[in-house]
Parts: C-alpha cells; sequence; structure tokens
C-alpha cells in the first residue's frame, strides 16, 4: 500500500496502477522529475484523485493543463511549481482551494488564489506582478531572490496590501551584491503587520529604523533571523531585545557586527535573558546620562534664540508655491470651488476658486509623465521614469492607492462613459484599472509600444505615430469592457514622414502633410484629404507660412462634433506670430472638413478647453486683452474682451472656464482668475517657484535724498568753489526747516508704534495678507516711493531672476511683496548681478543674464533697482549712452560671468568680467574707455578657474590669467591645469565671497595664550569630486594663483545616487563645511564635515525630512572640539567636548513651517549688530532673521517704553513742583 510517499517514475506507478486500481486513492503526495511529459503527468493524475501534494518540475503547462489538474485533484491543497513556463492567471484560477503555493523560478504571475495560507517565491522572474490583491488568510511568506530590483519591487507592493494574517515573514536575497531594505518600505510594512512572530531577513541591510519600528509594534515576536547582515551592531539590537519580551532566538550567522571583534552567530532564550536583566538595569543609568549630557550641551545653544508662538509671523515670512501649471481641472466639493493643477514642479495641488489659496499640494518626487486624469475616485497621475500609477483623493491630497506596473513611460484614458475605469497603456500592454482601488479589470498585450489612446463609444483605439522609418499609423481596437481585441494593427499610410504632431480628434486622427490636412476614421483604413488653399484660397499667409511651425490642436475630452483648431506662423517684423489660426470642424458625415471662424493673425494662439459641451479658445488679442471665443455644438461662435497686460505676463498656455470667471497661466509662470468685469479675482505670481538666483539689496536711507540739498548736488564744482560760505549755510539751513514739516508725523508714528515688537512686517506703511504678497504685480499699485531703509536695515529688496523670464523685486518688509515684475519673452534667467548700491542721487542698479531659450545668444538686461525700468544713464556722452543700452543681446557665447570689484568713472557701476571659453577671450561690461582704463591696473593680479570636461569625459581643472594684448583685446592665458583622475566627475566647487563679508578676527586664542592665525588666502578654493565606481567623495583645497592642492581627503562609503542631491559645501575665511550621504555602517546618513585652515572630521545625522532649514552654531562646527574629556586648555579655550549634533527644536528656524524644495540659502547683513537676514528658495520661498549671538544692543520686546516715557515725564513734573518749594524753603532758612 502506498501512502503519503513521493513517487519519481511514472512507468512503474502506471503499471501498478494497472495491477491493482485501489492503489491510487491512498496517494496522497506526488513529486513529477523533469523528464515526465505532460500526457504522463495526467495519466497518473487520472487515476489518484486524492492527492493533496503536488510537485511539478521544469515543464510547460498550458492553461488547459492546469484546468485538467484542478479537474483530476479537486483535494489539492498544496502546488509546488519549479521552473515550470506557461502558468497563467487563468491557469492559477482554476486551483482556487489550494492553501500553499511554491513558485520556484516561474515566470510573471499576476494571480494568487485568495484561500492561501502560506506562500514561497524564489527566483526574480516571479517577483514583480505576484501580489494583485489582498491575501486574508496568508500567515507565512517567503522570499527568496538573487535580483536586487526585483526584490525591491516587491517589497513596494507590499506596501499596496495588508496581510492580516501574517505571521511568518522570510527574505533571502542570496547572490544579490548589496541589498538594501530602505525604510521607507520595511518601517510601514513593519506597522502594518503587528502579529509577525518570525521575521528572517538574510544577506540584507536593515536600517536603524526598521529595527525601532519592530522594538515598538511587534510585540509577540519570537525569532528573529539577521544573517549575513552588514551593518549591525548590539546597540541596534538593544531596543529590539527591550521592545520584544517574547523574543527567545535571534540569529546572527555571518554577521559584521561593527562595535566589537567578538564573532556571535546566535543568542539564545538565555542570552537574551541576560541581556534584557543587563539593559533593565542601566535604563536609569541611561537616562541619567542622557541628561547630564543635554545639560552640557546646552552650553553650546545658549546663543540660539527660538520663538514663542506670538512670535511665529510677525518678522518671517513663508510664501508656498507650486509652480508653472501645465494642467488645470476644476472640481466642486459641496458648495465650495477648488481647481486642481498640475504643475512643471512636479506638484500636484487643489486651490481654492474663490480666493487662490492652496488647500493641499502633494510634491510628487517623480516627473509627470503627461496630464493626470480627474476622476469620480481621485486623481489619477503617471510618471516618466517609474512605473507607478498612483490615486490622489481629490478632498484631502492623500493617496488613495497605487499599481505598479512593468514598464515606464505610462499613458492613461479616462473612460468618458465609466467613472470607474481608466485604461493604461504600459509598454506593449493595455490595462483597465477600477479608479476604486486600482485592481487590474482586464489586461491586452499588443504588439506595439509608445502609442496614445483614444476611446470612441465602448472600443479603446490604441495608436501608433509613424517613425522616422516608417510610413503608416498602427491602430489596434480594443472592447473597453472587457479588453478583446476588435481590429489588430490597421495600417493607416502616410506619404511622407510627419513634420508637426497628429491628434485624435473624436472618432477621427487628423495629421498634416504639405500642403494638405489629411484624416482617417478610426476603424477604417481610407484616408481622406482636403488643400489648405480650399479651406482658406490663396493668402499671403499661407504662402509665408513656415512649415515646421504649424499645430493642429483639439481639447482634450474631444468629440467629432466640435471644433478643432489649426494654426501657421510665419516671421513678422523680427518675431514669429499666428498667421493661420482658423477653426474647423467635421461635416456630419465625417468625410469634409468646413472651416468655422478665421480668427486673423494674432501674436499666439493661447489654450483651447472643453467644459460644458462648449470648446472655447482663449489667447491673446491685442497686447492689453484677452480674447475668450466660444463655439458651441451648433459651431456658433461667441467672443469676449478682458483686459489683461500680456507684455507683462506672457502669451497663455493652459485655461479654465469656470460658471463667471476664467483662469488662465501665462508662460511667465503667473496664474489670474479673472471675472466677467474685467477684473482680476486672485492671482499668484508661480514664476518664482522657478527661481534660479536671489541677490539682497540695500535700500537707499531717506535722509539720503532729503537732508542734500538737491541744487548742491546738481551744482559743479567750480560753481561751489565760486559761493561764498554763508549763502551755502543759510542754503542748507532752509533744506532741512523744510523738513521740520514732516517732525509731527514722525512723533505720531514713533508713539503709535512704540508697543510694537522691532522690525516687523507692519512696521512699514501698508501692511498685506500672504495671498497678497504672493499676488502678481499689477503696474500702477506698487509704491516704490515708500521703498527706503529702516534704522536697522532690517527691510531689503529682494531680487530675484527666474527660468521663466521673469525679473522681481520683492519688498522683504512687506511679507515679500511684488514691488516690480518684468518680464522678457524667450530668455531663462541664470544669474543677476548688483552693480550698483544706493547712493546720493544715485539708484541701485542690477545686471540680469540669461540664455535664449534655444542656446544661441546671450542676454544682458540693466534695471533700475527700485523701479524695475530700463536702466537710463545720466551721462550725456554718446559712447556711455551706447555701452549701457538697458538690453544687450550677443550671440558670444559667455562661459562665466564675473563681478569685479571695481567702479567704472562714467556711472559708478561695477565691472563685468566675461569669459568665452570657446575663443579664451575675455570681456567688460560696460565696454566703455573709463572702464578699460580703470580694469588695466587690475588684471595682473586677476585670476580665475574654469573647468572642461574633455571627449574622454575627464574632468580637467585650469587656473587662468587675464592679459592684454593688441588693442586693448584680452585674453584668458592657462597658467595652470589638474586633470581630475579618471571616473571622478565634479560635483561642487565653492571659491567666491560674499562681498560684504569681512573677516571677524585674524587668528584664534588658544586656552594656553597662544595664537593660531587664519589661513585668510583671497584665492583658496574648495571642490567636491565624486566616483561612482569606487562609491569615493573627494574633498581638496586649491590655491587658484598657483594650482596648488593645499588639502585633499577622501570619504568612502558614498553612494553615486547621491551625488546630485546630497552634496553641499559653503566656504568662508578659512572654514569649508560640506555635508554629504554615506552607506558607511553604523554611520550611515548624511555626515557634515568641518575643515579650518590656520598658518603653520565630523559627522553626524543632518537629514531634515520634515523640510525644514536648521541653523548650527560654528561652536559645534569646530574641528578642535576634543573626543575625550576636555584639558584646562580646552576649557580655558571654551571648546566643547565632541558629542552628535543635537536635534534641539529651537535650532530650527523654520519653527513648524514645512518649507518645500529649498535649493538655494542666501544672507545678507543688518544694520544691527550680530543680526543676518536669511532667505531661502527654491519651489517655496522662506526670509527671516537671525541673531546668533543675541541682540544685546537692543531693548527686549517686552521692554516698557511707554512706562519709562511715564516716569521721565513724572519726574520732570515733579522737578518742576517740587523745585519753588525747596527754594523757598532754603530762602526762609537762611532768614532765620
Amino acid at each position: 500500500m502506498v501512502n503519503n510517499d513521493s513517487l519519481f517514475d511514472t512507468a512503474p506507478l502506471l503499471k501498478s496502477l494497472s495491477i491493482n486500481p485501489h492503489l491510487g486513492s491512498h496517494v496522497r503526495q506526488l513529486e513529477f522529475s523533469a523528464e515526465e511529459t505532460v500526457s504522463a503527468i495526467l495519466m497518473v493524475l487520472a487515476h489518484t484523485p486524492l492527492v493533496n501534494d503536488l510537485t511539478l518540475c521544469q515543464t510547460v503547462m498550458s492553461d488547459t493543463d492546469m484546468a485538467r489538474i484542478a479537474h483530476l485533484c479537486p483535494g489539492l491543497r498544496r502546488l509546488s511549481l519549479v521552473s515550470v513556463d506557461g502558468v497563467t492567471d487563468a491557469a492559477l484560477r482554476a486551483h482556487g482551494g489550494v492553501t500553499e503555493l511554491e513558485l520556484f523560478w516561474c515566470h510573471q504571475l499576476t494571480f494568487l488564489p485568495a484561500c492561501l495560507e502560506r506562500l514561497d517565491i524564489r527566483g526574480g522572474r516571479a517577483l514583480s506582478q505576484t501580489l494583485d490583491g489582498p491575501l486574508d488568510r496568508l500567515t507565512y511568506l517567503s522570499i527568496c531572490s538573487v535580483d536586487d530590483d526585483a526584490l525591491a519591487s516587491f517589497i513596494d507592493r507590499l506596501l499596496l496590501f495588508t496581510l492580516p494574517s501574517l505571521t511568518s515573514f522570510l527574505i533571502n536575497c542570496y547572490g544579490c551584491k548589496e541589498t538594501k531594505l530602505e525604510d521607507r518600505a520595511m518601517v510601514p510594512f513593519i506597522e502594518a503587520h503587528p502579529r509577525l512572530k518570525m521575521l528572517s531577513l538574510g544577506h540584507a541591510w536593515i536600517g536603524q529604523g526598521s529595527l525601532a519600528a519592530m522594538a515598538k509594534h511587534l510585540t509577540g515576536l519570537e525569532m528573529l533571523y539577521l544573517d549575513h547582515n552588514r551593518a549591525l551592531s548590539f546597540l541596534d539590537l538593544h531596543s529590539v531585545i527591550l521592545g520584544c519580551p517574547l523574543l527567545n532566538y535571534i540569529s546572527l550567522y555571518m554577521c559584521r557586527l561593527l562595535d566589537t571583534d567578538k564573532k556571535v552567530d546566535e543568542l539564545d532564550r538565555h542570552d537574551i535573558d541576560q541581556l534584557r536583566k543587563v539593559l533593565d538595569g542601566d535604563k536609569m543609568k541611561r537616562s541619567s546620562l542622557l541628561a547630564f549630557s543635554l545639560a552640557c550641551l546646552s552650553t553650546c545653544l545658549g546663543p540660539v534664540q527660538a520663538i514663542y508662538e506670538s512670535q511665529a509671523g510677525v518678522f518671517d515670512w513663508h510664501h508656498a508655491w507650486i509652480g508653472k501649471p501645465r494642467w488645470t481641472a476644476h472640481y466642486q466639493h459641496d458648495a465650495s470651488s477648488h481647481v486642481i493643477i498640475s504643475t512643471e514642479r512636479n506638484v500636484l495641488a487643489s486651490l481654492d476658486a474663490s480666493t487662490g489659496a492652496i488647500d493641499w499640494r502633494q510634491d510628487l518626487e517623480n516627473d509627470v509623465e503627461e496630464e493626470p486624469k480627474l476622476t469620480s475616485q481621485g486623481i489619477i497621475t503617471v510618471y516618466k521614469t517609474t512605473p507607478y500609477i498612483q490615486c490622489w483623493d481629490e478632498k484631502t491630497g492623500k493617496l488613495n492607492w497605487q499599481r505598479v506596473l512593468g514598464s515606464t513611460n505610462n499613458k492613461v484614458l479616462h473612460l468618458s462613459d465609466d467613472s470607474d475605469g481608466v485604461v493604461v497603456l504600459s509598454g506593449n500592454k493595455v490595462y483597465k484599472l477600477a479608479t476604486e482601488n486600482g485592481a487590474i479589470v482586464w489586461e491586452q498585450e499588443i504588439s506595439v509600444g509608445g502609442a496614445s489612446l483614444q476611446q470612441v463609444g465602448q472600443v479603446i483605439y490604441v495608436i501608433q505615430t509613424p517613425e522616422t522609418t516608417t510610413s503608416s499609423f498602427r491602430i489596434f481596437a480594443l472592447d473597453s469592457t472587457n479588453g478583446q481585441v476588435i481590429h489588430s494593427d490597421i495600417r493607416v499610410a502616410t506619404s511622407q514622414p510627419l513634420v508637426i504632431a497628429p491628434i485624435a480628434h473624436g472618432n477621427a486622427l487628423v495629421w498634416k502633410e504639405k500642403d494638405l490636412i489629411k484624416w482617417n476614421i478610426l476603424g477604417t483604413k481610407k484616408v481622406h484629404q482636403v488643400a489648405l488653399k480650399t479651406l482658406l484660397g490663396s493668402s499671403p499667409a499661407l504662402t509665408n507660412a513656415l512649415e515646421e511651425h504649424y499645430q493642429l490642436a483639439t481639447t482634450g475630452t474631444s468629440d467629432s462634433g466640435d471644433v478643432f483648431f489649426l494654426q501657421g506662423k510665419m516671421e513678422a517684423e523680427g518675431e514669429i506670430v499666428v498667421a493661420i489660426n482658423v477653426v474647423l470642424a467635421f461635416s456630419s458625415d465625417g468625410k469634409s472638413i468646413e472651416l468655422v471662424k478665421d480668427l486673423g493673425i494674432q501674436k499666439s494662439f493661447g489654450v483651447a478647453v472643453s467644459t460644458n459641451g462648449k470648446v472655447v479658445r482663449i489667447g491673446a488679442k491685442t497686447p492689453s486683452s484677452l480674447a475668450v471665443d466660444t463655439f458651441d455644438s451648433a459651431k456658433a461662435h461667441t467672443s469676449q474682451e478682458i483686459s489683461f497686460d500680456n507684455t507683462l505676463a506672457g502669451d497663455i498656455e493652459t485655461g479654465l472656464t469656470l460658471a463667471s470667471q476664467v483662469l488662465v497661466s501665462t508662460s511667465s509662470g503667473s496664474l489670474y482668475m479673472l471675472d466677467n468685469n474685467n477684473t482680476i479675482v486672485w492671482s499668484r505670481e508661480e514664476a518664482l517657484a522657478h527661481t534660479t538666483a536671489t541677490e539682497f539689496l540695500d535700500l537707499p536711507e531717506k535722509q539720503m535724498w532729503t537732508q542734500v540739498d538737491e541744487d548742491e548736488v546738481t551744482a559743479s564744482v567750480d560753481h561751489q568753489h565760486h559761493q561764498s560760505p554763508l549763502v551755502r549755510y543759510i542754503r542748507r539751513l532752509t533744506t532741512h526747516l523744510v523738513e521740520m514739516q514732516n517732525l509731527p508725523n514722525w512723533l505720531v508714528h514713533h508713539f503709535i508704534d512704540m508697543g510694537k515688537p522691532i522690525l516687523t512686517t507692519s512696521s512699514v506703511s501698508g501692511d498685506v495678507t500672504l495671498l497678497e504678497a504672493q499676488s502678481c504685480w499689477v503696474p500702477g499699485h506698487a509704491e516704490q516711493h515708500n521703498l527706503y531703509r529702516d534704522p536697522f536695515g532690517m527691510r531689503k529688496l529682494l531680487v530675484s531672476v527666474t527660468s521663466t523670464g521673469k525679473i522681481l523685486g520683492q519688498d522683504s518688509g512687506r511679507r515679500g511683496k511684488i514691488m516690480w515684475t518684468r518680464y522678457m519673452p524667450g530668455v531663462t534667467f541664470e544669474q543677476v548681478f548688483v552693480v550698483r548700491t544706493a547712493a546720493v542721487k544715485l539708484p541701485p542698479v542690477i545686471v540680469a543674464l540669461g540664455t535664449s531659450n534655444d542656446g544661441a545668444s546671450t542676454h544682458f538686461y540693466r534695471l533700475n533697482a527700485l523701479t524695475g525700468q530700463d536702466y537710463a544713464p545720466s551721462s550725456s556722452n554718446p559712447d556711455v549712452q551706447d555701452a549701457f543700452d538697458p538690453q544687450l543681446v550677443t550671440e558670444t557665447s559667455v562661459t562665466k560671468v564675473m563681478l569685479l570689484p571695481l567702479e567704472e568713472p562714467d556711472e559708478h557701476t561695477h565691472i563685468l568680467a566675461l569669459y568665452d571659453a570657446g575663443t579664451t577671450r575675455v570681456f567688460i561690461y560696460p565696454g566703455t574707455e573709463g572702464a578699460r582704463l580703470a580694469a588695466q591696473p587690475f588684471w595682473s593680479k586677476f585670476y580665475f578657474q574654469h573647468p572642461t570636461v574633455n571627449k574622454d569625459n575627464t574632468v580637467v581643472l585650469k587656473g587662468y590669467q587675464v592679459v592684454e594684448g593688441y588693442r586693448h583685446s584680452l585674453t584668458a592665458q592657462p597658467v595652470w591645469n589638474m586633470a581630475l583622475p579618471n571616473g571622478e566627475q565634479l560635483l561642487t566647487l565653492d571659491g567666491q565671497r560674499q562681498r560684504h563679508h569681512q573677516a571677524a578676527s585674524l587668528g584664534r586664542v588658544l586656552g594656553n595664550r597662544n595664537v593660531f592665525y587664519k589661513y585668510l588666502n583671497p584665492n583658496m578654493m574648495t571642490l567636491l569630486t565624486g566616483d561612482a565606481e569606487r562609491h569615493t567623495l573627494t574633498v581638496r583645497v586649491l590655491d587658484v594663483v598657483k594650482g596648488t592642492v593645499l588639502y585633499e581627503a577622501v570619504h568612502p562609503n558614498v553612494p553615486a545616487s547621491s551625488f546630485a542631491s546630497s552634496v553641499h559645501m559653503i566656504q568662508m575665511e578659512n572654514w569649508i563645511v560640506y555635508h554629504f550621504w554615506s552607506n558607511d555602517g553604523k554611520d550611515t546618513g548624511y555626515q557634515a564635515v568641518v575643515l579650518e585652515l590656520y598658518e603653520g572630521d565630523l559627522e553626524n545625522q543632518l537629514a531634515l525630512p520634515s523640510h525644514q532649514i536648521l541653523t548650527v552654531n560654528k561652536r559645534l562646527l569646530d574641528p578642535r572640539r576634543p573626543t575625550s574629556a576636555p584639558t584646562k586648555d580646552d576649557q580655558e579655550e571654551q571648546l566643547i567636548p565632541y558629542a552628535p549634533i543635537p536635534e534641539e527644536r529651537k535650532m530650527f528656524l523654520t519653527y513648524n513651517l514645512e518649507v518645500l524644495g529649498i535649493q538655494h540659502i542666501i544672507s545678507a547683513p543688518a544694520l544691527l549688530e550680530s543680526t543676518s537676514l536669511i532667505y531661502a528658495y527654491g519651489l517655496d520661498a522662506y526670509y527671516t532673521r537671525d541673531s546668533p549671538s543675541r541682540q544685546f544692543d537692543v531693548l527686549s520686546e517686552d521692554f516698557s517704553k511707554s512706562q519709562l516715557l511715564l516716569t521721565i515725564v513724572a519726574l520732570v513734573v515733579g522737578i518742576l513742583v517740587a523745585g519753588p518749594i525747596v527754594r523757598r524753603k532754603q530762602v526762609n532758612a537762611l532768614w532765620q
């Protein structure tokens, strides 16, 4: 009798079954080897109906074969598939009663029986698609992979599901070089599965956050396996041992314990109990030690001042931005109206349609592939570089669900007749997903990829545009309900490669070839055509239109009966304008096209949107107005004109129509909500989310203009010499007497503001709200005449330039309100320089530098910094007038721009040196004779550096000196060069010192009264390089004049993936601070390093996951901090013993604000002692002040000035009253 035995050869078994047919009823377990055929396997299973454990090895099984097995073995509970090819969803669905499943090196599987209790997966191919839905009964899950990427993808998919019954979870990363189980994936998984009793993480690196999550949530954990863990310490295990009271076994086989040389393979129940007793006993000691350490550390945090809740937002301000919109949609929730926006900064946000305030926003990590889709269940987004399909809640902005598909560059189509479904084109597969939970409704494989989707009724069309090697469209038609193929690979021929992109308009595919418009009714092969001359006639615009500038446009939800647009551009008066701007529509049978409306010649087309069955086109009509053209279903046309300054905002790029309002966004990044009464309801200057450079500008003193007589300033020197001193004195006295009329206003303002904190955002006239400050500037509404410096120099002008072509001036004293704006179309700004600060009769001047969008030319703009207007030179010399042209466009390639510490004599502005790497020429701007003579003696001591990349990708850093040659031409002559080692890439370099910074002292006094003299070399430069193969970061300090290396150090274990985002550096005086991400074992995390150079490494966790700005006292970044007990000299020098940088909340400048996307931080001094103004910008903008040494020379904000005045008044009155009485008493005393 055979019972629970494994039979490996079918021949003897078949012979036995033929002799004794009842033998098959006793077989419970079968394992078939690779030599067995499918037919033989089925014959055996036909005689063994009670088999409950089946193993199939290295064979090919079709869906029919798997269904036959399920029919022959209805009691099958355990199924093991080893290298079995051909297993699909349908095959596994037949085995709904299987509770234990093993998948060893099988193909991708997307369906698992819902009743599974045990799942064992081995091999990377079965990981990427496994787990398609919740498995409520699964208690055991084992994963073994040799593919790091497949394992990471599987862990990400686990986050989408909760396995409520899971008690055992095993991961074996055998074969992977360096597998890291990210905390972002493991921590949520551990939190979602608190019932785990056994956890095995072999051949993997696990972070401290995951271990902390184990200690907090896995209170029932009994067994923990951490074999082959490369970065583990006993300290990491302490919290787990204390937090998991039932833990009785820890496996540490082949672990590298970082804090001990002792080899430990395992910890049994006895070892763990002993450790737990020791740790419990030391708990009080550790608490006391921690308190003592914090007390010692607080001595260095004294200068760091926190703020009270009432002070938040009093001086500082925070502008939350979303970026330049590229997609908008309207959403109505109850009685409130909202606008959903996706931006070029990869931000998905919701704005209140009535105020423009941000309801919520999500800073997406990856680039959005195409327009999101607004459905009844949320907002669907897809990405360029990741295979994620995500759904966001439109009310709260929270993630509803996430689906991982097998390809990037996915396309999404929202089914208009099915509010619960979206169709996704991922690679060569088409999926239909349920918008409620992201479950796959159906999927279909097609033979094309990278196509687009179009819906016509119940049919989904997949359209592939002709490539350069093909001359036809490829079209597939699928049933939207079940995914079945209706038409397969329809070829629609074209006669030439397409120059402009085709459009899918309703049930038609429309494109342009030469002077013809062609279209195809989807589902057919016939191509219709019409000549442009037939539609437009023989107009000059048709003749002069540029072929590459034609464009077809329609709306995203267009119907066949809607209109569509054709534009053709031509060059007129040096700029490209829309010469052909016509509205077209199909006939009722779709066999012809008719002209609906000719909109005439316009500068730009604008945008077309579909709303309430109408097609609306919004575009510029004149420089000061917008045209809103509406076409209903009957092709009837209505037009409305709205006042709008197009020269300041740019072309309309996206739009949205509401009930009585129009939302438009422009090419400059501005966002406007307009109503039918030509009024701006609200606006947002989203161009500031694309800021590339910002400079602080000191405002002029009000006395600078009033205390000096204008005639005295404008009079010539000879005239002043011939005036008598008496005349000049009388004129000066008259000037002061005239200014006395402002004394009452000054006294009233001084006493009214006496109780206010010093230097608040309301201390200047005209306080504004944050929403008003974020509004776009409107000409005539600014108050440039009020731009004056406050007594302490806290109020400044922030001048910013953006990649969208805007230059803006913001008043820091009015919550960053925009005081002026300039828009330069077609220019991407990169730098801005303050070439002249405010002086008597001389307004401050800035120079903005940018390049054309095509990179062919360089643009210089010289503006008055107070008004934003073009700078008008005061000199009447024609040569000076030409050199100070406010707008300069040159085709010379400008590689490097350097602000020289020199002023030209004509307009007293700083000179800019422009370096062209292609010709090694150096130019000065402005190029006047006076500027040349002023710079001539400076060239002999002027050196600079510039890196170049050779053809073999090696980086060479060269040092140059400027040499004056024939006819005063300037050339950069190489004086040294340094080639970086092969494989190293230049990450960042810093050698520029801020102009306003001055060394506070020349040395540092030590505890033994000796002095370390600082190495203050103005030509010192620091560069950081990274090696992706060796995973190293190298820091080098160079002398730019000689090219010598002053200092060099190498940091290992720095991953190449962190080079772009985590490496930053700043250099000041004789010290350099830089930080980076390190994978160095237990010190994994952000590390900060400080260098100080004198005549004659610190690391810490520094990442701020909460998007905040931290200020660190320089005393904590001191390389001379002792690591052991401080000596008497150290104590005399007040050196703080080394300890990790604390995460002290008082050190956060942004308190509880979340400032997103910060890329740059700049600072400027105030006139107040030890006070700096700080401005951080990127996506958001944040402005504040900081006083590292406290404001010791300013009265505290709670000081009662009124009480002081009342006391003085009382004393004066008392003296006046008591004086006569005392004198009378003294006189009477003399008479006595």
